[in-house]
């Protein structure tokens, strides 16, 4: 509209932009977490997120038919991107997975939650035992 002549505040007046640290989560953070985790379908979500290293809404969409046990395989298309991946497993990941459903949704009810929800979720799980500076994206 025009109706400013000048820019309320200039730009070299605007406070600098400062971002947070950008870190993986350890192992140690990770079974320190798990150790207070209550929910096993919580519990399991985060081991596939440690060994899959998908994004949280793609591991949380996983199907039991996305398993390909003879070749020890998970596979999916990336939400983001729709590109295909395919990620072998070994036996602590093929030990999680046996304990999810054989059929459908390995994770219901975390795969009908916002991104957000789950992220708060995690958020919580990390302030029960001390864990700061991470966040379900630091799996990846």
């Amino acid at each position: 509209m025009g109706w400013l002549l000048r820019p309320v505040l200039p730009k070299r007046q605007w406070p600098a932009v400062r971002y947070r640290e950008k870190r993986a989560i350890s192992r140690e953070e990770h079974a320190l977490i798990l150790s207070r985790e209550n929910n096993p379908e919580m519990s399991a979500f985060l081991w596939c997120c440690w060994h899959i290293g998908g994004s949280q809404s793609d591991v949380a969409r996983l199907t039991a038919e996305d398993i390909d046990w003879q070749s020890r395989v998970v596979s999916f298309f990336r939400s983001k991107t729709r590109t295909a991946q395919i990620v072998h497993f070994g036996a602590g990941l093929a030990e999680v997975l046996r304990g999810l459903a054989q059929v459908g949704p390995l994770f219901p009810r975390l795969a009908a939650l916002d991104e957000k929800h789950r992220a708060s979720l995690f958020q919580r799980a990390c302030r029960r035992v001390g864990v700061e500076g991470v966040s379900l994206h630091s799996y990846r």
